[in-house]
């Protein structure tokens, strides 16, 4: 992949042929090209695609491949341990860190038949009344049900401990409030401009948000195809944090009660 070349960028249209501006119509896709490759950004996903053309490039000759069959009996046995080169213990799979991470949702789990995220709280803590308030004044909640799976897998409460965000950056954070329900960085807006900015594409629209009074919803996560977030233990006080999928705390506690015996 090659970087865009920005000072030779023009406009395309449905088409493909070349326009003299870009549409202005919202609903529209943005499409243009560097004068290398062709681009288009997909408003509704929020996401940035380029064209690769199949007339370029050759077709190979054929190439033999085996499909070994009852391939997750094989994974529960073991019997491929050695192919991998990781013994599939729990106590393994624990070493590797693969057991130990929780998954917290950015919505509220005490429906559980419809999912929404809370107006004033949560993500939307911004949005809450009583006092003066700022944008990005949140906070990723943490279900009693996940320490109830994990005991210990937080720090105590309030005791600070270093956050690795996708972005690069290491933020000093902590669980706090009544029954550690809440997952904050210090300053609390370093997390979430990392979140917003996901979320909407750019902290600048994120903060629009406010004066516009138009908090977070669930249809919000779901546009984008995230509504939780994974957080690894990489030491005692030392985590990362990444977006997961939609659906993926509904797999972590389902797998979580199955190691459990539950």
């Amino acid at each position: 992949m090659v970087p865009i070349d920005e000072g030779s960028i023009k406009p395309l249209g449905k088409n493909g042929k070349p326009m003299s501006r870009f549409s202005t119509a919202n609903d529209d896709h943005v499409r243009f090209t560097d004068g290398n490759k062709e681009y288009t950004f997909n408003r509704s996903k929020n996401t940035l695609m380029q064209r690769f053309s199949t007339g370029v490039g050759f077709t190979s000759e054929e190439i033999p491949l085996s499909i070994q069959g009852g391939i997750w009996n094989l994974l529960l046995r073991g019997e491929l341990d050695g192919i991998f080169g990781l013994d599939a213990t729990p106590e393994k799979m624990e070493e590797v860190g693969v057991m130990d991470h929780v998954v917290l949702p950015l919505y509220s789990t005490k429906s559980s038949i419809l999912k929404m995220v809370p107006e004033k709280s949560g993500i939307n803590q911004w949005n809450a009344g009583g006092r003066q308030r700022t944008f990005g004044e949140a906070y990723i909640p943490i279900p009693s049900l996940v320490h109830k799976l994990k005991p210990g897998f937080f720090p105590p409460r309030d005791q600070k401990f270093e956050l690795h965000l996708p972005s690069g950056e290491i933020v000093s954070a902590k669980v706090c409030q009544d029954g550690s329900k809440a997952l904050m960085s210090d300053p609390n807006t370093v997390l979430c401009n990392w979140l917003f900015s996901t979320i909407d594409g750019s902290y600048s629209y994120a903060e629009s948000r406010m004066p516009r009074h138009k908090p977070y919803t669930y249809d919000d996560l779901a546009r984008v195809g995230k509504d939780s977030v994974v957080m690894r233990k990489l030491d005692e006080n030392v985590f990362e944090l990444e977006f997961a999928t939609v659906g993926s705390f509904e797999e972590f506690v389902e797998d979580s009660r199955d190691s459990d015996g539950e």
